[in-house]
């Protein structure tokens, strides 16, 4: 299966059989460059003195309701090559489940539909199923991006009227996404669409409801999308909250299970709270670090790359300080439980020690590298061409 997996994904990305802003499953086209493409067409709009609204979709039952015969019908329409679709084909045909329950094994239970969950091939397969929700948009103030099952439509324009009917065009006109909605057999949750009117702090343009089908979305001020939350804005409040709070979290587990009586030792503590507890709490932070600066500030005051207030850097540090605090419990775990017996008031080793606080200026200098080097191997389309200049020029000389 790993084999037809990366034949599969071979021909797709050498003859660029998927959409260009189809995101997850596939080489270089990570949660991170998924983040970024978002945040820098919301920017992109702000510059231009524009708004944008996003309407996070909700599928309902993505994988187990994927119809075999639409997916290889979208598998031919796409080019793959016709000994990878006959091998899709004959593995989707002819199977079957049971159910066991205690003593009770029930018949053969024949399955006519969906993509197998947790084989390296399932990715891929739903792929190029949803990718026709990719070709709803028609405009130039149209857009939509999907990671496996996440889709999301943009529309920007000069208000959020505007914008509203843009998305409320995209859904209900012929071959829209109610359309993909019912020949894929992916129903939309119209209860947990998610709307959300992105514009600048400065901008009081009024934000309304949308009515979808007798059903009233009201823009919401934070929404989580892949991990992330994002608000508005787009200052990361929320984002940092979050990930404060999961530092905090983490930090009392490893102070738990380093006791210095039966716990773990200082080494072993250091390398869970390296390679666990940092990972999953400062997730994404080449997206938020990268701006936390306030250089290169345009006549209204405001940076041109976060479009923020002048003085956004000030956020940068107190997420730095709020961290160093967070973490001390997690420091005394590794410094108290075999070195020291006492700790005293005064000693903070999250301020001092790299260990135990991370968020430095190096590592925000690596955060803009890593997305520098996003930015270069995103070369499939003219709207990443066109700013790359820009953003790479202003995240490599940022002061």
């Amino acid at each position: 299966m790993s084999i037809i997996t990366e034949q599969l994904t071979f021909h797709s990305e050498k003859l660029n059989l998927l959409p260009t802003h189809h995101y997850g499953g596939r080489p270089a086209c990570t949660t991170t460059d998924a983040m970024h493409m978002l945040t820098y067409q919301i920017k992109d709009a702000w510059r231009k003195r524009r708004v944008t609204s996003v309407l996070f979709l909700d599928i309902e039952g993505a994988f187990p309701n994927a119809v075999n015969e639409r997916l290889i019908h979208n598998m031919k329409k796409r080019r793959v090559p016709t000994a990878l679709v006959k091998f899709t084909k004959n593995l989707l045909q002819d199977r079957f489940t049971m159910l066991k329950f205690d003593d009770f094994t029930s018949e053969r239970i024949p399955i006519d539909n969906s993509i197998g969950q947790g084989d390296p091939l399932s990715m891929v397969l739903y792929q190029y199923y949803n990718a026709d929700i990719l070709d709803i948009p028609a405009g130039s103030n149209e857009s939509a991006m999907a990671y496996v099952d996440n889709a999301i439509l943009i529309a920007t324009g000069e208000n959020f009227i505007e914008t509203h009917q843009t998305l409320m065009n995209m859904m209900t006109r012929p071959n829209g996404a109610l359309d993909w909605s019912k020949d894929h057999n992916s129903r939309f949750k119209f209860s947990k669409l998610a709307l959300m009117d992105f514009a600048h702090r400065n901008n009081k343009k009024e934000r309304r409801p949308m009515t979808l089908f007798n059903t009233v979305i009201s823009p919401v001020k934070s929404a989580k999308y892949l991990g992330v939350f994002f608000n508005q804005h787009l200052d990361w409040g929320t984002q940092c909250n979050y990930a404060l709070e999961k530092g905090t979290k983490w930090a009392s587990q490893i102070r738990q299970a380093a006791a210095p009586s039966w716990g773990i030792t200082p080494k072993h503590a250091q390398q869970l709270y390296r390679s666990v507890a940092i990972p999953r709490t400062l997730y994404m932070q080449p997206m938020i670090l990268t701006d936390f600066h306030n250089s290169w500030v345009n006549r209204w005051g405001e940076s041109l790359l976060c479009h923020g207030p002048a003085d956004v850097g000030r956020r940068r540090r107190f997420f730095r300080y709020s961290w160093a605090s967070r973490c001390r419990p997690g420091a005394e775990a590794i410094f108290r439980s075999h070195f020291l017996r006492t700790f005293p008031d005064d000693f903070n080793p999250s301020g001092g020690s790299d260990i135990i606080n991370p968020v430095r200026m190096e590592h925000v200098n690596s955060c803009r590298l890593d997305l520098v080097g996003h930015l270069c191997n995103l070369v499939r389309t003219e709207q990443v061409n066109s700013c790359r200049p820009d953003l790479v020029g202003h995240l490599c000389y940022p002061e």
